[in-house]
């Protein structure tokens, strides 16, 4: 029986496409994991002499390097499961252009010829399918749309963070976590936090990497900690509201972050910058939205919500039923199965 192998230059959990990996293992596919480090030549010769007995070879995100090397040096032609472009993660993102743009340029032309090397490539929305083929150009029926999803098993296991920040008496909390970045908007929810500051209402951050230039207001709880899948699902459970992406950045209107699937799967409701990224897979029904970068509107969006303390669990409920029909780990598994079918025709 032969074997769909996932190439990585990460460690196991961290790319989305871990998701898909741990849906297949569930099904009962024979699937393995094999993460590569430097120098890369080497470790392609050594594959290569193992004469592996490849169904399929899925190259996970963010590796999309490996995808040239797989075509060069293994004579396949991978499915990438991109998710979204490095150019976009690097350079869109991070402003990481270097010396007269040439890191840019770099990175670009990986990505370019990453896809060119793959069979099929997946990406995380339809907005994102749109801004592939423009940018690489890039055929329509190679590039696929496959939602990002979590790893269930992970996130059905709740674990208590070491610096917990109980829930006070009689306060309405508020949730951040994630990553310190440009589509984060931690600028914006450090001003709505000084609008709400006299409010019965509390914030719990978790931010690795936030400068402590930035300030909070005196009801916000900060820490710089990183979390496991385990203790993320803890304080979603343990929150009344989840924030979301808060900037007014572009990317968001092609990307589905993480942490909105994390919130459906533990129907807590979730709050986040309009974007016509969330609004492809979730209605205004399934959650709360703010106009993007306005912290005037978050901190009124928070404090209308907090009102409404009673009943905001059936928006929560919404959302989780939408995972429920599109975005839960077999679902998105079954369809990866599919789309790795189809690259064979």
């Amino acid at each position: 029986m032969k074997t769909i192998y996932f190439l990585s230059l990460t460690e196991p959990g961290y790319s989305r496409s871990w998701t898909y990996y741990q849906g297949l293992v569930r099904q009962g596919k024979k699937v393995e994991y094999i993460r590569l480090d430097r120098p890369y030549l080497k470790q392609f010769l050594e594959l290569r002499s193992r004469n592996l007995d490849i169904k399929h070879l899925v190259i996970t995100s963010p590796s999309q390097l490996i995808s040239i090397y797989s075509r060069v040096f293994l004579g396949i032609r991978p499915v990438l499961d991109a998710g979204w472009s490095l150019f976009e993660g690097e350079v869109v993102s991070r402003r990481s252009f270097g010396f007269l743009g040439l890191r840019a340029l770099k990175i670009y032309l990986i990505d370019y010829f990453a896809n060119l090397s793959a069979s099929l490539v997946l990406v995380e929305s339809a907005a994102q399918k749109r801004y592939f083929e423009k940018l690489f150009f890039i055929n329509k029926k190679k590039v696929k749309v496959l939602y990002t999803g979590i790893d269930e098993h992970a996130f059905s296991t709740t674990i208590q963070p070491k610096n917990y920040f109980p829930r006070e008496v009689d306060t309405f909390s508020v949730l951040f976590r994630g990553k310190y970045n440009a589509e984060a908007g931690l600028e914006v929810l450090s001003k709505a936090t000084k609008l709400l500051e006299s409010e019965r209402i509390s914030f719990s951050i978790y931010s690795p990497g936030i400068p402590n230039s930035l300030i909070f207001s005196q009801n916000t709880r900060l820490s710089r900690d990183f979390l496991n899948k385990a203790e993320i699902a803890y304080l979603l459970k343990s929150t009344d509201l989840s924030l979301g992406q808060l900037s007014d950045n572009p990317r968001l209107s092609r990307t589905i972050p993480h942490k909105a699937f994390e919130a459906a799967f533990c129907s807590t409701p979730y709050l986040t910058s309009k974007s016509l990224g969330i609004l492809e897979l979730f209605s205004e029904d399934e959650v709360f939205t703010f106009e993007p970068g306005s912290a005037d509107d978050l901190a009124t969006k928070i404090y209308e919500i907090s009102l409404q303390r009673g009943s905001i669990a059936e928006v929560g409920s919404k959302m989780r039923n939408k995972y429920e029909k599109l975005a839960t780990q077999s679902v998105l598994s079954t369809q990866f199965i599919r789309y790795l079918e189809s690259a064979d025709k």
